[in-house]
């Protein structure tokens, strides 16, 4: 969504884009919050969940499963949005093994990047 518009038209511009918004949220951002953070609520796990991109834990989760990010968050609003359970209690080997169950769901771009579990 951030990068939509005619500005992004152009490849130069959105690597560019991708460059500052990476520098900026994801390690300026964070640098500059940690000493609060760490003072406020050590326990925070905020400034990791920017690091990595995510918020939910399932995101997170797949992340941690070396999932890449771009893809946990499609994982996420896509095989894992038909589940009618809690989310947040799911454990690792059942996350692999719903992706492996559901792998025809995934996209070929998406699928590649998941060799690793299957």
């Amino acid at each position: 969504k951030i990068l939509s518009g005619d500005y992004f038209n152009d490849s130069n511009n959105i690597d560019s884009k991708i460059d500052t918004i990476q520098k900026k949220i994801c390690f300026d951002l964070t640098s500059m919050l940690k000493p609060f953070y760490s003072i406020k609520n050590s326990e925070s796990n905020i400034l990791s969940c920017i690091e990595m991109g995510g918020y939910k834990s399932l995101t997170l989760q797949l992340i941690s499963l070396n999932i890449p990010r771009e893809v946990a968050l499609i994982l996420n609003d896509t095989i894992f949005s038909k589940l009618n359970i809690n989310i947040q209690s799911l454990d690792d080997d059942f996350v692999k093994a719903y992706i492996k169950s559901n792998i025809n769901d995934i996209d070929f771009w998406n699928r590649i990047q998941l060799q690793h579990l299957l």
